[in-house]
């Protein structure tokens, strides 16, 4: 099977390094911090203008997404699945929210060794990199990215992350880690061979 994966939230913790420099930084300027826990953009968050989102990002994003470290067993799940003869393609929205985000994560995929073939940048609507690339599973933290995937067969899982209320989707199945991750797709690999 192939399989995509996004980077940030999924294979990185960078979402929530992201989340925490954010809180300190409304704090430090005089907000009162998460205005509405939800929201994952930042203006709805903490109710900035986009101009303090855009600020914030070009000064904090590439260094969050080099320091954050890996989701636990993320690496150890991929090489298992790539061992058994799965391929990945990387396909995530990283090139067009700060300079110097698509080369520091070249460098940083090389680092960490990922079993990664190939890395499709700048994709906020997921969709047609899937279809393109020919995705059987896509694996997202953002609910909102994936049902447009759902709703045209690509069978997808959610790593939630935030505190939402319960989401329901045909074809999307929430995980809360790399197990979860990895008995889903050998089960489905099992019902696939019978």
């Amino acid at each position: 099977m192939k399989i995509g994966v996004d980077f940030d939230g999924v294979l990185y913790d960078s979402e929530r390094y992201l989340r925490v420099k954010a809180e300190l930084l409304d704090i430090e300027n005089g907000g009162c911090g998460v205005v509405d826990r939800s929201c994952v953009c930042l203006e709805d968050a903490y109710g900035w203008s986009r101009e303090q989102v855009e600020d914030f990002l070009n000064k904090n994003l590439v260094e969050m997404q080099n320091i954050a470290p890996i989701l636990p067993f993320a690496k150890e799940v991929l090489q298992k699945l790539a061992d058994e003869g799965h391929s990945f393609v990387g396909i995530t929205n990283r090139g067009m929210n700060a300079p110097g985000e698509k080369e520091a994560t070249e460098k940083r995929l090389a680092q960490d060794k990922f079993p990664i073939s190939k890395v499709v940048y700048n994709q906020k609507n997921k969709l047609q990199a899937c279809i393109d690339e020919q995705v059987d599973f896509m694996i997202d933290d953002r609910f909102e990215n994936l049902i447009p995937l759902a709703k045209n067969g690509i069978k997808c899982l959610y790593l939630r992350a935030m505190p939402l209320g319960e989401l329901v989707c045909d074809n999307v199945t929430e995980v809360q880690n790399w197990g979860e991750i990895y008995r889903i797709i050998k089960c489905f690999e099992n019902k696939s061979k019978q």
